[in-house]
């Protein structure tokens, strides 16, 4: 019975039955039994166990996978970070341009409510009887021009 590489055999005996017990050096694992049993006519049962290097290519495509993982959620927060910039960007662009056009139609309201609060009442002129029904611009404003005040 040898010793098996990066290994050793321990025998051990009872006084009648002789026992192997296989085991193996830190950083490497058994493959085959632990215990074999020397028989009656002197050969061992079983076959010879062997130790192997313990495999490091999972902790290797776990560190990788664990490193994929970072890199997903620092993009991931990346995205949400840039989209969340460029949605206040439009909300800021949408609100400026609403005021913008407000106050532009706000100028041109003043000026033609101006205009309109210098004509005395008399001169809006119910054209309703003269109208189709379906036409819903009823209420006319004669210009000064057409009341011969120009």
């Amino acid at each position: 019975m040898t010793n098996p590489w990066s290994g050793k055999v321990t025998l051990s005996t009872n006084g009648q039955v002789t026992k192997a017990t296989y085991s193996c050096n830190s950083g490497y694992t058994l493959t085959g039994v632990t215990d074999r049993t020397c028989l009656a006519d002197g050969n061992w049962d079983g076959t010879e166990s062997t130790c192997s290097e313990v495999s490091t290519s999972v902790s290797t495509t776990e560190s990788t996978e664990s490193h994929n993982e970072k890199i997903n959620s620092a993009l991931l927060a990346a995205t949400v970070a840039v989209s969340s910039v460029l949605g206040v960007v439009v909300v800021a662009v949408i609100v400026v341009l609403v005021l913008y056009i407000r106050r532009r139609h706000g100028n041109s309201a003043r000026e033609t409510s101006a205009y309109t609060e210098s004509i005395p009442q008399h001169v809006y002129v119910n054209r309703a009887a003269e109208q189709n029904p379906d036409d819903h611009d009823y209420l006319q404003m004669t210009t000064p021009k057409q009341l011969g005040q120009i």
